[in-house]
């Protein structure tokens, strides 16, 4: 499988890291998507975090209830221009 090399800032709890990781791309059909987005998902931990300041970002991990299946949360605060 082709992997994609994803770089990038990551600021979490007032810290901020350089953070390289590899995507593998892998092709989902609709209803598989679907069931992946309809899917419960728990929180990997009892953190709790604070609303990021303007520009920043919260990343959360979530799993599903078997932990057969991982997601990321990502919250961004960004300015609106209206």
């Amino acid at each position: 499988m082709p992997s994609t090399l994803v770089s990038g800032w990551e600021s979490a709890g007032g810290f901020t890291n350089w953070r390289i990781c590899f995507l593998t791309e892998i092709n989902l059909t609709q209803s598989e998507a679907d069931a992946l987005l309809a899917m419960e998902k728990h929180r990997a931990d009892a953190t709790l975090y604070d609303y990021p300041i303007l520009g920043g970002v919260i990343r959360v991990p979530l799993f599903s209830p078997d932990k057969r299946e991982s997601f990321v949360l990502d919250v961004v605060r960004e300015e609106l221009a209206v």
